[in-house]
């Protein structure tokens, strides 16, 4: 394990992570999803290769289904931590310390040009939870005509469209669910499953319960999963991967504040399950635990009299006493695609 830890500015971070990162893959976690989500805005600025991973938008023991738009997210991102050797995540505590409920992700991807046999992705379709309809206008759904299969996968926003001759991948489209017309050819697709639980049986749920109802929705799935014995986040997914946590104390306690109110919403309804749950079960592993099997840097923003990178500004327009001020400074980030910019500063020795 190597371990470093850096006192900076938020504004500082961006370029600090974005410019002088010396490893390939990179999970940056923040205490929570709305600093991610700046955090991402603002570092594809900088570095196109930036995506953001997501918690679920339902408190535990509800009701209710995370939307499907974060489940694909959710999805394709575990696809790309298994596949991809190079790319910066940036997600709160809450979105990577979440339990997974698959043991091996499965997809479906199509090629253009490709064989593929048109029954047995059929098939594979089924298995991971889209539903087959007459007409495709929601996410999680297919429908076939002939030779020519609509799917929407949930990562995607418009659904596509795969035209077959026999088991040959002769066209790859989007299409518009109103008018049905296609709109945009692709060379190929990945298809994550419907639902983050396509490997839960109703049976898996049923054995949690002394009263064994017949059937269960889709919410109940939902509602009670995270009571099931499955320890692993998508952290588990990585390998070789250097995590960034920014102001850790925040981190730790915003979990610690997460799970305090998972246990009162678990108190306050479970009066009210339609299966009897008596063992409160959190959603989100402890991965603060298995820190030591990781490069991981720290980055403290929250204490502001040490702070070693605050942000200057320059009351002069004047080049010249701009840049007199700037070799004063230990190291400068400069991103610009104005070639005087680039010339007038091309005099420091500093700039990175």
């Amino acid at each position: 394990m190597d371990l470093e830890s850096f006192n900076t500015s938020r504004e500082s971070l961006v370029p600090l992570l974005a410019l002088n990162n010396k490893s390939n893959k990179n999970i940056i976690i923040f205490p929570t999803d709305k600093e991610a989500i700046e955090f991402s805005t603002d570092f594809s600025n900088l570095n196109k290769n930036i995506f953001h991973l997501p918690s679920w938008d339902t408190l535990s023991y509800d009701s209710f289904v995370p939307s499907f738009d974060i489940q694909g997210k959710r999805l394709e991102i575990a696809h790309l931590l298994l596949t991809n050797n190079n790319y910066n995540i940036a997600t709160s505590i809450k979105a990577i310390s979440q339990r997974i409920y698959f043991e091996e992700l499965e997809i479906c991807k199509i090629e253009l040009n490709e064989e593929i046999d048109f029954d047995s992705l059929i098939e594979n379709l089924i298995h991971l939870k889209y539903q087959r309809k007459d007409r495709v206008e929601s996410k999680g759904s297919f429908a076939i005509r002939g030779g020519q299969l609509d799917v929407y996968p949930i990562n995607y926003d418009s659904p596509l469209r795969v035209i077959f001759d026999g088991d040959l991948v002769n066209e790859i489209k989007t299409f518009d669910t109103i008018s049905q017309r296609s709109v945009s050819e692709k060379k190929d697709i990945l298809i994550v499953p419907a639902t983050e639980l396509f490997q839960i049986k109703h049976s898996d749920i049923l054995n949690l319960s002394s009263n064994k109802e017949e059937n269960l929705d889709d919410y109940e799935l939902f509602q009670y999963s995270q009571n099931l014995d499955l320890e692993k986040c998508l952290l588990d997914l990585t390998s070789n991967v250097s995590l960034h946590i920014v102001d850790k104390n925040i981190v730790d306690n915003q979990l610690k504040e997460i799970i305090d109110i998972e246990k009162d919403t678990f108190e306050n309804l479970k009066q009210y399950f339609s299966l009897e749950i008596s063992n409160f079960k959190s959603r989100y592993k402890d991965i603060s635990k298995f820190f030591g099997e990781y490069d991981i840097n720290f980055y403290s923003t929250s204490d502001l009299i040490n702070l070693e990178n605050l942000p200057n500004y320059f009351d002069s327009i004047n080049t010249e006493n701009i840049i007199d001020s700037l070799k004063e400074i230990g190291k400068i980030y400069l991103s610009t695609k104005n070639k005087v910019i680039t010339e007038k500063f091309s005099m420091l020795s500093n700039v990175i």
